[in-house]
């Protein structure tokens, strides 16, 4: 059995994953000169922390800096993804068919909290 593995880049997708990864930065900063402990910061903001800023104490205070190298290498890999199919050698037939996959999902995922747990008739059997 053959597999292909298909790579695509989203520049919208890379945008809006470096302003979410800079809006973490800047809040895990705050968080950590307000005092928060490193260890209760939540898991993906410890993560960065623990990579990425400089953390100074000179006196009372906390100085973060962030080191400028590290969080160009992880933006790097910002915008990309894979899709693996055994079945799509085309990379366009392959993003069309996992999109239309991925609006059907959509469809069942609202139809199932619209119905709120209850079973629809056909599933139902009367005697």
């Amino acid at each position: 059995m053959r597999v292909y593995l298909q790579l695509y880049f989203n520049s919208v997708k890379k945008a809006e994953e470096d302003v979410y990864f800079d809006n973490d930065m800047i809040e895990s900063r705050r968080n950590i000169e307000a005092g928060v402990n490193i260890d209760d910061l939540p898991k993906n903001a410890l993560k960065k922390v623990v990579k990425h800023p400089r953390i100074k104490r000179p006196g009372d205070d906390i100085q973060v800096t962030f080191n400028e190298d590290a969080p160009k290498e992880a933006k790097r890999r910002h915008g990309f993804f894979a899709l693996v199919s055994n079945h799509e050698k085309n990379p366009f037939d392959c993003l069309c068919e996992y999109r239309k996959r991925e609006t059907i999902e959509s469809f069942f995922q609202s139809m199932k909290s619209r119905a709120d747990g209850i079973r629809s008739w056909r599933g139902i059997r009367i005697r």
